[in-house]
């Protein structure tokens, strides 16, 4: 390549009219250039010393160079097309730093492991920051998202990429898929930290088309479950699996948030139920909303619970067995032979409620809503006032268990 001549031009409309132009080519910043100086003189000494320095680190440059490798490079500078050759170096030095993340990088199951052994940072109000564990109901919900991803367990974190965990969520429900990348993205944003990935394949953007898709049957009715179909349940859950009848008890006639995730019942015990006040108290820290509410009970709800403690528990700990839930869950929903959509006993609670006590201030309160809005978005579907009334009239002496 020859060496330019930088000749200096004359400006005259400048304050400084005389200028010398060095090419982005031969710019050390890698950008075109213009120097100003006030007269000629002082513009070709100028130009003479850029040009030998041009002419310097081109030998120096070149004079370490195999053909090869010359020819490389001025391969990688015809794709760069008009782009500043700094540019080259700004990509190699990029590829670099993928290269090292990638060799530094580690499984998906041990950065599962190693961000749950770290915990959360918590920030005093001095500045001090210091690591405490993760509340165990995020945990929870942390182990499903682990457990979900299993095929992706062995890959490394690096190589991980969007349509992979697309893939695994196929068939998920919206809200499971969104709860999964959540945790899915806490983990790989640890994973950037610590230099084992070089960026998140999780996007906001992707999360929120998740919910997108959550909310794009809003003019569709809300499922719930029928009368029958309630009465499948409470039978099959005396007979099989006694110690789910105050779960789904609850969740049915109190509306009370039954997600077995990360739902308000599973971290609810038994001192928040006032029997003989028919109430129960929902606490803050239970609370989806974080603010305590209190849910009045309905006849029919105290009489099952009333019906649970005679015949199978006493009123302390837990309102459900945590261990295994899910699975038995199922079974139990298979046992009834129901069909199970997602937070279906909440939606039937809102609707039977709706038509048969006409009180939205109330019902609003037992469900923990702040607006009405939510309300008729979600439990919206029309229910006939006899068919709500027999929703409220079954209880275990109608089914034939007291």
């Amino acid at each position: 390549m020859r060496t330019p001549q930088f000749t200096p031009m004359e400006m005259k409309d400048r304050p400084r009219p005389w200028c010398v132009n060095i090419p982005a080519a031969y710019a050390q910043g890698g950008r075109r250039e213009r120097k100003f100086f006030n007269t000629k003189r002082e513009a070709l000494d100028y130009a003479k010393d850029e040009k030998i320095r041009v002419e310097r680190e081109g030998r120096d440059a070149t004079a370490t160079l195999s053909v090869s490798q010359r020819d490389a490079a001025a391969a990688a500078f015809r794709l760069l097309g008009d782009q500043p050759p700094q540019r080259l170096l700004e990509i190699v030095e990029e590829w670099s730093r993928l290269r090292k993340v990638a060799a530094a990088s580690a499984p998906l199951r041990e950065v599962f492991d190693r961000y749950e052994a770290r915990g959360r940072k918590v920030r005093a109000r001095s500045g001090a920051v210091r690591w405490v564990p993760f509340r165990p109901s995020y945990l929870q919900q942390f182990k499903y998202a682990k457990r979900h991803a299993e095929p992706l367990a062995d890959l490394m974190l690096s190589d991980i990429t969007a349509e992979q965990i697309e893939a695994q969520l196929a068939g998920c429900s919206p809200a499971y898929a969104i709860a999964n990348l959540r945790s899915l993205r806490a983990v790989f944003e640890y994973g950037i930290e610590e230099g084992l990935a070089a960026k998140n394949p999780i996007t906001k953007k992707m999360i929120e088309g998740k919910g997108a898709v959550a909310g794009a049957d809003d003019d569709v009715e809300t499922p719930i479950l029928t009368i029958d179909e309630t009465k499948q349940l409470l039978v099959a859950a005396a007979e099989a699996a006694p110690y789910f009848i105050p779960y789904i008890a609850l969740s049915l006639f109190a509306g009370i948030r039954p997600d077995l995730t990360n739902g308000e019942l599973i971290k609810m015990d038994w001192s928040m139920i006032r029997m003989d006040e028919k109430m129960v108290i929902i606490p803050a820290k239970v609370s989806k909303t974080r603010a305590q509410r209190i849910v009045h009970m309905e006849q029919n709800l105290v009489d099952w619970l009333r019906y649970y403690l005679a015949k199978h528990g006493k009123a302390e700990g837990q309102i459900i067995p945590l261990e295994g839930r899910i699975n038995r869950m199922r079974i139990l929903r298979k046992a009834a032979g129901i069909e199970w959509k997602q937070d279906v006993a909440r939606h039937s609670f809102g609707s039977y409620f709706m038509s048969h006590f006409e009180n939205l201030s109330r019902c609003m309160e037992n469900m923990g809503h702040q607006g009405s809005t939510m309300l008729f978005k979600h439990y919206k579907t029309a229910v006939p006032k006899t068919e709500a009334a027999k929703y409220w009239q079954i209880t275990p002496d109608a089914l034939g268990l007291a």
